[in-house]
């Protein structure tokens, strides 16, 4: 997948990515099905989503707290948990300023810029 240098523009542009990161806004470990069904997504724009924020060291995403190997028909898997990393947490605050920014400018703005930022 090929991504744009500036992690700023790619999140702007996916409509995925801020409600993503602003299901994870506690910082802690959330089971990846969870976050997908609480941001309403579907599963493959989700797992693209989540690879994007991924790469861009937005999210990490590792074995979930005591998880071990468990075999299944189609080989061996571990359960994982995603959660924000700290510049994922930066970009989050960014994201907060600007839909400050969007609510005052909202009246001078097209209508559907301002309902997607102000939605999430």
């Amino acid at each position: 997948m090929k991504l744009p240098e500036d992690p700023l523009t790619w999140v702007i542009q996916n409509p995925h990515a801020p409600v993503i990161l602003e299901n994870l806004r506690d910082g802690g470990p959330h089971d990846p099905l969870e976050v997908r069904k609480g941001s309403n997504i579907h599963p493959e724009s989700f797992r693209l989503a989540l690879h994007g924020l991924e790469l861009y060291d937005l999210v990490w995403v590792r074995a979930a707290k005591g998880a071990k190997w468990e075999k299944h028909p189609r080989g061996r898997s571990i359960r994982v948990a995603v959660e924000l990393s700290p510049r994922g947490a930066g970009m989050l605050q960014f994201l907060d300023k600007f839909r400050a920014l969007v609510r005052t400018s909202a009246p001078h703005l097209p209508r559907a810029t301002a309902e997607r930022w102000l939605e999430a």
